[in-house]
């Protein structure tokens, strides 16, 4: 996704999986992060954390989602709520 202002192009990287996300994923993403840069990325699935959730919630391990130059920008992970049509913000992470 593409973000414009003007003559300003910023990118957003929105990952969707119908599966329970994993640490395949993450890196996935974080590999594309780290070559493109994006402003903002997201990790999402209709099927919830998976293995994540242990990862990032139990081991508190967010600094898995470091990228950037200067490690200065977060990757979001989160599941999607099928019912209400939007994230699920008590998942996200990190946190607002």
């Amino acid at each position: 996704m593409a973000v414009i202002k003007g003559k300003d192009i910023k990118l957003v990287f929105v990952e969707v999986k119908d599966k329970p996300l994993t640490l395949k994923d993450l890196g996935q993403l974080w590999g594309y992060s780290q070559l493109i840069d994006p402003i903002e990325s997201f990790l999402i699935s209709s099927k919830g954390l998976g293995s994540l959730n242990y990862i990032l919630n139990v081991l508190n391990r967010e600094d898995l989602l470091f990228y950037g130059k200067k490690r200065e920008r977060m990757m979001r992970v989160c599941r999607w709520d099928e019912k209400r049509q939007s994230i699920d913000y008590f998942t996200l992470i990190p946190k607002l």
